[in-house]
């Protein structure tokens, strides 16, 4: 036919006129296609439409629709609002089923309206994440810790000699998060009794075991703790914090004890400390 264009599948023919080509002319939306930008502006389609109505990319399977990928029909209203980016799927006779991604023009932000079901191999198999369950497992735990670096506590332990016979707490506190391949953590201990056991000062516990090439330094505050007018030092090895007493530059530092501690000592950390690396 002179002056028309056949599409397989579902679309109808519809006039061209121009280098126009103009898709689901229903009286509801009109989306066009610019054959001048497609062939002059590089490979980029436009579908164009008016504020509020639905443009898309179907998908058909013996001309029934399989999938959508457009934008929906939320008007644009100024901010950046509206056309947001919709994927969906259709059911065998081509109705819509659900939407599986839905993004936000205005900041990106994206909303997965089915469950995730992650698979791959490993601890990812079977994991699945969605807006009732609680992500109890271990695996799924340890994805949204990586991926948004949420705040988890831990329970450090002091120990002397390895012992903590006596020791009594006061007001105290300790978090963690992991960020990729790295662990921020932090923690202050109050004590009210340091307790009986001898021996060195170690603080035990941390979650995610760190990467043993070198010990890793941190930042330490303390009171109440006997340094020689020095510093205390702690570093991270394995999943032990060890502190140490700076001595002069002609000394080596040495670990601190239980005899280094009052009964009221108070001790502050903050660091961080890369994530053993599997071989």
């Amino acid at each position: 036919m002179a002056d028309q264009i056949t599409f397989p599948g579902s679309i109808p023919l519809v006039p061209a006129k121009s280098g126009i080509i103009v898709l689901g002319d229903n009286g509801k939306s009109s989306v066009c296609v610019d054959l001048a930008d497609f062939f002059l502006s590089g490979p980029t389609v436009p579908l164009d439409a008016a504020s509020g109505l639905t443009r898309a990319v179907v998908m058909t399977t013996a001309g029934v629709e399989r999938w959508a990928l457009g934008t929906d029909e939320t008007a644009e209203t100024g901010n950046n609002t509206g056309c947001n980016l919709t994927l969906s799927a259709c059911a065998d006779d081509g109705s819509p089923l659900f939407t599986i991604l839905e993004v936000k023009r205005a900041d990106g932000s994206a909303t997965a309206p089915q469950p995730f079901h992650l698979a791959g191999g490993g601890n990812l198999t079977g994991v699945v994440i969605d807006a009732t369950s609680l992500i109890a497992s271990r695996e799924a735990t340890d994805i949204v810790s990586a991926l948004f670096g949420q705040p988890q506590p831990w329970t450090p332990a002091l120990t002397f000699g390895g012992q903590n016979t006596g020791i009594i707490y006061g007001a105290s506190t300790a978090g963690y998060a992991q960020r990729g391949a790295m662990v921020e953590f932090w923690l202050q201990l109050r004590l009210i009794s340091k307790g009986s056991s001898t021996g060195e000062a170690l603080i035990q516990g941390l979650p995610l075991m760190c990467d043993g090439s070198i010990e890793q330094p941190q930042l330490v505050v303390a009171t109440g703790i006997a340094s020689s007018n020095g510093s205390v030092v702690a570093t991270v090895s394995g999943q032990t914090i060890r502190l140490y007493r700076q001595q002069d530059i002609s000394d080596p530092s040495a670990s601190l004890t239980d005899q280094d501690f009052e009964d009221a000592a108070v001790l502050t950390i903050k660091g961080s400390y890369p994530l053993e690396t599997s071989s």
